[in-house]
């Protein structure tokens, strides 16, 4: 059996929200990425449904027999608490409209009634990795949640002090992510690597992708950037 590689996620570097069709495919256009490191954290939590439980007591009292079900993951619920308002990042999670000024400029973003037009997107995120040695180059935490849709802004306050803004969604089956559209992981050979999407396909009931890469983190984006075919 191959050795295991033990590894601490620690600090958050970038994130990465590609836009996703409504069937978790990425959308190729010209507003469908963005890079940030304008979050203060990631929340992630694992949703179960517990099976039920069989166990049956016989006339005198004796259980016969006590089977506990299986508990299976439905889900993965993702918090995002930002650092400062992105409308163009926040319109492409929520459905929400964004506020643009006369250059067309997304400057606020407005919330209304009824049911927002909800795509679907996906959430990557880079970490650093702790007691790592000098030598043998930097390796980074990645986390992938392939197929979210939709999202829901948390609730924050205007004081003296800054506004936190916060969004939550939860993950999906059906991806369609694949390999991923990006360079994320080393490939090639030992010999001459080369950096390439993910090694395995994202399947359809995977909810949540964690490995290390020596892959660094992609540079921030001004607002959102095409993704190419």
């Amino acid at each position: 059996m191959a050795a295991s590689r033990p590894f601490a996620p620690i600090r958050g570097r970038r994130m990465r929200i590609t836009r996703l069709d409504e069937c978790g495919a990425p959308v190729v256009g010209p507003t469908s990425v963005r890079v940030s490191k304008g979050f203060v954290s990631v929340g992630l939590s694992p949703q179960y449904e517990d099976a039920d439980a069989i166990s049956v007591t016989n006339a005198a009292g004796e259980v016969e027999f006590n089977e506990q079900g299986d508990s299976t993951l439905t889900s993965m619920q993702a918090e995002i608490a930002f650092t400062r308002v992105d409308p163009d990042l926040i319109s492409l999670i929520t459905g929400n409209e964004t506020v643009v000024d006369q250059a067309a400029v997304a400057v606020g973003f407005r919330m209304s009634g009824g049911v927002p037009i909800l795509g679907g997107w996906a959430l990557e995120v880079w970490s650093d990795l702790g007691g790592q040695a000098c030598a043998g180059g930097r390796s980074y935490g990645y986390f992938l949640l392939p197929f979210l849709r939709g999202g829901k802004l948390g609730d924050f306050t205007v004081e003296n002090g800054a506004a936190s803004f916060s969004v939550t969604s939860s993950t999906r089956e059906g991806s369609q992510w694949g390999v991923g559209p990006y360079d994320v992981v080393m490939g090639g050979t030992e010999q001459a690597p080369v950096a390439g999407p993910l090694l395995t396909e994202i399947a359809p009931q995977d909810h949540f992708h964690l490995q290390t890469t020596v892959v660094a983190p992609p540079a921030e984006t001004a607002g959102l950037v095409p993704l190419a075919a």
